[in-house]
């Protein structure tokens, strides 16, 4: 028989749902008592709740609060979508786990099934693909980089919110080793963007808890070609070791040295052209009738979408298109990442560094190339514009859609545009808003075409 289970999340911003809706509990204390028992897998003394639910000052006998706890466990038995959720026996209180389930307590028994093996992992050794999966479930409950009880306010004693750092902290070491070691088993094994990806999460939660782990992560984007990002993480390590007037160690700041020097001096691999990486695949076959809807809409001056599960081979049918062209359109391609998601701008950061010439730079307007010199700091190095160091740089993201909107139409000022988005789906909302901004001004119906 399947048992309709009352939710309780904690693992984020706390939220309590049964059948699939949210459940109300509108009073305060009510709610921060079935938080802390849904965090207790075993039965808790009433002792324990009234130090933690009568509240600090209060100067009750021991009668009037065991009365209050009473009150307070008889309002949460109504509130409960089934009285039996909550369990009685004798002095001890607790859920019933049969009927309730809790993310924290999950999270905790899928740590303790791989605890005794990520103890004795190393770098250069790779973790069973069974303990790997249950690693991943475990990062999966938790909502995105966020807190245990995120901007929840239990209502309760000092003890309560004691209780509340307390398993933060001890929570978010256990996330936070779960990730390195993910990181360090896929960099092992050479999947340098999935590590990548979990060395960025630890990133976001600001836990890198060594110099060992830092340097990785550089090493990995820098393998993966993500040289831009590599910057925006050297660049924001060396100044809080410098913010903190810490030495930084010798190997984080050589890689952090070596990404720097790589960025002001970009290699001819990193404008590798999109027609060099399809070139050795096979021959093109079928998708006329595609084709021929994307000329189409090209002559019509519009734009297109093309949708599909991965491997369907929409990247090779955007390819075919654009070698069919004729005159042969200007190609430049954003290339957009999962972990890359929450960077604002990142696809059109590596778009223009990586297709806008040292000549076009020259020609943007001052304004424009403050506007855009926040986000790609060598442009200092790619543009001499004597007016520049002069100018103001606002974060108003209308000036910075504008400020692209002016390098792409010196780009565009002999030739069309066609500006193909790969893996729109990790676009992030900067870079969406931006392009919606092209289409407000018509951009890609007078200088270019949309993919």
């Amino acid at each position: 028989m399947c048992v309709t289970k009352l939710k309780v999340r904690l693992l984020g911003a706390p939220e309590i749902t049964y059948e699939d809706q949210r459940l109300p509990i509108k009073r305060r204390q009510i709610r921060s008592l079935l938080l802390y028992l849904a965090a207790h897998e075993t039965l808790i003394g009433r002792t324990d709740l009234m130090m933690k639910f009568i509240k600090d000052g209060d100067n009750l006998d021991e009668a009037t609060e065991r009365r209050r706890i009473r009150k307070m466990l008889s309002l949460l038995r109504e509130a409960l979508p089934d009285p039996a959720m909550l369990i009685t026996f004798n002095d001890q209180v607790g859920l019933d786990f049969k009927q309730v389930e809790s993310d924290v307590i999950l999270f905790e028994k899928l740590y303790q099934k791989v605890e005794s093996t990520i103890k004795m992992h190393r770098m250069g050794q790779s973790l069973p693909s069974g303990t790997v999966r249950i690693m991943t479930e475990a990062i999966s409950l938790w909502q995105g980089s966020s807190i245990f009880l995120q901007s929840a306010e239990l209502m309760g004693s000092s003890e309560l919110e004691n209780w509340q750092i307390y398993m933060d902290s001890r929570l978010e070491n256990m996330r936070e080793t779960l990730i390195n070691h993910l990181a360090l088993n896929d960099l092992t094994i050479g999947d340098y963007e999935s590590g990548a990806r979990w060395l960025h999460m630890a990133l976001e939660l600001n836990q890198f808890s060594n110099e060992e782990e830092a340097a990785l992560f550089l090493s990995a984007l820098k393998k993966l070609g993500r040289i831009t990002e590599a910057l925006n993480i050297a660049v924001l390590l060396k100044k809080r070791y410098e913010e903190n007037d810490i030495e930084m160690p010798p190997e984080l700041e050589n890689i952090c040295d070596e990404i720097l020097e790589q960025f002001s001096a970009p290699s001819s691999e990193e404008s590798v052209t999109w027609g060099r990486t399809l070139s050795i695949q096979s021959p093109f076959a079928g998708r006329k009738r595609e084709l021929a809807i994307l000329k189409n809409a090209y002559q019509n001056k519009s734009g297109a979408v093309v949708w599909g599960e991965v491997g369907q081979g929409k990247t090779r049918l955007a390819h075919e298109f654009y070698q069919s062209i004729s005159p042969p359109p200007r190609l430049m391609v954003v290339t957009c990442h999962q972990m890359e998601k929450t960077l604002p701008f990142q696809p059109l950061i590596d778009m223009l560094k990586q297709f806008i010439t040292p000549d076009e730079w020259q020609r943007v307007d001052s304004f424009s190339l403050a506007q855009l010199s926040y986000f790609i700091p060598d442009l200092i190095i790619q543009s001499s514009h004597p007016s520049r160091e002069n100018e103001i740089i606002s974060a108003a993201p209308v000036l910075i859609f504008e400020a692209i909107h002016q390098v792409l139409l010196i780009a565009s000022a002999s030739e069309r545009l066609l500006i193909f988005i790969d893996n729109a789906q990790w676009a992030d909302e900067s870079s969406l808003n931006t392009f919606t901004y092209l289409m407000q001004k018509k951009f890609f119906f007078n200088h270019g075409f949309l993919m």
